[in-house]
């Protein structure tokens, strides 16, 4: 941490001075104008640390007024957090907008029905509905879901259930397009199993962007625009 965080952290917390030092167990072990000695600080340098981390749960488990903390910056985070859901479900709701994933089929099934009030079912949703980003995908699980799988075999999540995949991600589908029709190449020299897998994963890639209304030829080149 430079000292410029750890000058910030001191201005904005109320825990010691000594927390946010890059430097602050060797300050804390070593007397003013004593020498290191190798072997002979471990002690000090272990209650220094036990007791940063006490002083630093202390304050998550403090009052408001105990840790300074701000209420109002809370509400101004959720206030912005919900503002920002309805707006992305408001736009999944549109009904000429594209989705992909086992979540958006459903979706784009429910907005075929007439609402009497439609601002009022954005916000319920957007109140109600978990949205975790997973950088190519929402993931919209109430539970454990995948127990994030699709994280890392992100074409999982264009069969979830709980998937769901929107305009915002369409670069990310057409690089992941473009880089599995790469690895063909290196797959034929790894074995059958290995040609399956990429074979799989482009198809997936390949069906995503044409539910989002792209032609993954066409966004393989915009692609290689994109990373050349």
């Amino acid at each position: 941490m430079n000292a410029h965080v750890g000058k910030l952290f001191r201005e904005t917390t109320t825990y010691p001075p000594h927390f946010a030092d890059r430097n602050a167990g060797h300050q804390f072990v070593l007397p003013l104008g004593c020498q290191p000695v190798p072997g002979k600080h471990t002690l000090g340098l272990g209650k220094h640390f036990a007791d940063v981390v006490g002083e630093f749960g202390q304050g998550l488990a403090g009052s408001d007024a105990d840790t300074g903390r701000d209420p109002a910056l809370y509400d101004d985070i959720l206030t912005e957090l919900m503002q920002y859901k309805a707006k992305v479900v408001a736009q999944w709701l549109e009904k000429d907008e594209p989705l992909a994933g086992g979540a958006g089929r459903k979706i784009m099934e429910l907005r075929a029905h007439d609402f009497k009030n439609r601002t009022e079912l954005i916000t319920e949703t957007s109140r109600r509905v978990n949205m975790r980003s997973t950088g190519h995908s929402w993931c919209l699980a109430q539970d454990e879901g995948c127990g994030g799988s699709g994280i890392y075999a992100k074409g999982s999540c264009s069969t979830c259930h709980d998937g769901l995949i929107d305009s915002r991600f369409v670069p990310v589908w057409q690089e992941a397009y473009r880089h599995h029709k790469e690895l063909l190449t290196d797959a034929e020299a790894l074995g059958p199993g290995a040609m399956k897998r990429v074979n799989e994963d482009l198809a997936k890639a390949a069906k995503i962007l044409t539910d989002l209304g792209i032609d993954p030829e066409q966004g393989e080149e915009d692609a290689q625009s994109t990373t050349g």
